[in-house]
């Protein structure tokens, strides 16, 4: 008998093998609708779904806009994550259409602050502007004029230094100081110099001292200048000598010494006037000046080094101009070959100002 199929032993239902057939239908029975879930797959379901809230759950918390964080920066980070998730197609910033920022603090300021028109107030602690020293405009006064005769084109400066200074001076300084200003660009054209030859008059022949040596001996400028002091009287008629300087070396001052140097070289102790307590420019012309008013000289003839005489010359007029004395002064310098200091010349005019209280 030939072997069946296993076709015709479905269609008869009768089974070979019944073993097979019986794990065939436990196989069908797994695989129907009501097929119980094993414990570790609904886990992992559950983990999965928790996963997912809490990630959509810290997504809207970044979404919405801190109070910490400042504004541009949150926009930035949502922005970025926006298109990170969504990407989309960039535009023109300048087809974009455009939303006005929340002005800063900087800008708040600004905008606030007063226009140009509306009058400002000023703080009350503020304090004002102060006027220029008058001692300061006087410096720069002589100072710019000497450099303005050297150079023309300071010209327009000294004279608005000049209009400050009569603006804040008293009429007084103002006055002694215009009128030093005009002898100094005088004597600066060496218009008041002794002209060499015959010379009518007797003048007072005033010789400034010069510090001596530490044994008390003349240096070689001080004897200079009693060689022209004696040249320049032989121009005139009988002339007197006023020695001044008092500045003790050696048991002697430089009047002293000047005295006997005269003395020797022929001129009478009669015609010597002795001035020894000054020490400095200064007070030679403030001690000198009683001595030649009191004895009635009008015309003065100064002699003293070539680097010290326009100082020398400045310096007493004005001291006499302070004093309301008028004197006529010519120079009889001794040649050294050394420049003068102009300093020394602005800080004595200062000093003698302010003595005389009109620098106050």
């Amino acid at each position: 008998m030939a072997p069946t199929s296993r076709t015709d032993n479905l269609c008869y239902n009768k089974p070979m093998h019944p073993k097979k057939v019986t794990k065939t239908v436990k196989v069908k029975k797994l695989k129907t609708k009501n097929k119980p879930t094993s414990r570790p797959a609904l886990i992992t379901a559950a983990v999965v779904a928790a996963t997912g809230l809490l990630c959509g759950a810290f997504w809207l918390h970044a979404a919405q806009p801190s109070a910490e964080a400042p504004h541009d920066i949150q926009q930035h980070e949502l922005s970025g994550r926006l298109q990170h998730d969504y990407p989309v197609q960039r535009q023109d910033p300048d087809t974009l259409p455009h939303i006005p920022e929340e002005p800063t603090h900087a800008e708040t300021r600004r905008i606030s602050a007063p226009s140009a028109t509306r009058p400002s107030i000023a703080a009350p602690n503020a304090p004002s502007p102060q006027p220029p020293r008058v001692i300061d405009l006087v410096e720069d006064v002589f100072r710019l004029h000497r450099q303005m005769l050297q150079d023309s084109q300071l010209l327009t400066s000294y004279q608005d230094k000049l209009a400050t200074l009569q603006s804040h001076a008293r009429p007084e300084t103002y006055s002694a100081v215009s009128a030093t200003l005009a002898y100094l660009s005088d004597i600066s054209q060496q218009n008041h110099l002794v002209p060499p030859g015959p010379a009518s008059g007797s003048p007072l022949i005033m010789i400034l001292g010069h510090a001596l040596a530490p044994d008390g001996q003349m240096t070689s400028i001080l004897t200079g200048r009693l060689e022209k002091a004696l040249a320049t009287a032989a121009q005139f008629d009988n002339p007197t000598f006023l020695v001044t300087g008092g500045v003790p070396r050696g048991g002697t001052t430089e009047a002293e010494q000047m005295q006997q140097w005269l003395i020797d070289n022929g001129i009478a102790e009669s015609r010597i006037i002795v001035e020894q307590a000054s020490g400095t420019t200064i007070e030679n012309m403030r001690f000198s000046l009683p001595i030649i008013t009191s004895r009635g000289f009008t015309n003065i003839v100064l002699v003293t080094s070539d680097f010290h005489t326009i100082r020398a010359q400045t310096l007493l007029f004005l001291t006499a101009q302070i004093n309301g004395v008028s004197l006529n002064v010519r120079a009889a310098p001794s040649s050294t070959g050394q420049v003068e200091n102009p300093n020394l010349l602005y800080d004595g005019l200062v000093v003698i100002l302010q003595d005389a209280g009109l620098l106050d």
